[in-house]
């Protein structure tokens, strides 16, 4: 089966799909078991009525069924907020240790020093990764502009 990502997962509904990603958020409401899996392309929610033993941060791989949220449980907050993945398969690649840092948040209330110290960590924040994104971009359009004009990087 070919990996399917979250942001790919909304055009998906009704379909088998796997997903690769790092746990980022567990919920175990009794009954039903919800994981967050967060991937380079955003966050999808998975729910069980099987509980696994999977935590925060493990990577993980997913099969499941692609199916829409009902009415009243979409999250607006998500740009998959209108669907759920139904979990049929679930395999821990990577289990995690807690990390040194917390990794949520946007990292201002963490000592600087810990931050540069677990650099590796403070990356997985999305205030950070959307600073490289734009980063990315601003160096891809000065190149774009300057090849478009004649000139050769040395």
């Amino acid at each position: 089966m070919i990996r399917t990502f979250a942001d790919q997962s909304m055009e998906m509904v009704g379909k088998k799909i796997l997903l690769r990603g790092r746990a980022l958020k567990i919920r175990d409401h009794g009954k039903i078991f919800f994981i967050d899996l967060l991937d380079g392309s955003g966050i999808v929610q998975t729910v069980s009525k099987e509980k696994y033993d999977v935590s925060e941060q493990d990577i993980i791989d997913i099969e499941g069924t692609v199916k829409n949220r009902p009415s009243n449980l979409v999250n607006p907050h998500l740009s998959t907020g209108n669907i759920e993945v139904e979990i049929k398969k679930l395999v821990i690649l990577s289990k995690s240790k807690t990390p040194p840092i917390p990794v949520d948040g946007d990292g201002y209330n963490v000592d600087e020093n810990l931050r540069l110290k677990y650099r590796y960590l403070d990356l997985r924040r999305k205030r950070l990764q959307d600073n490289l994104r734009l980063r990315h971009r601003v160096s891809q359009l000065s190149r774009e502009f300057l090849n478009e004009n004649g000139f050769i990087e040395i």
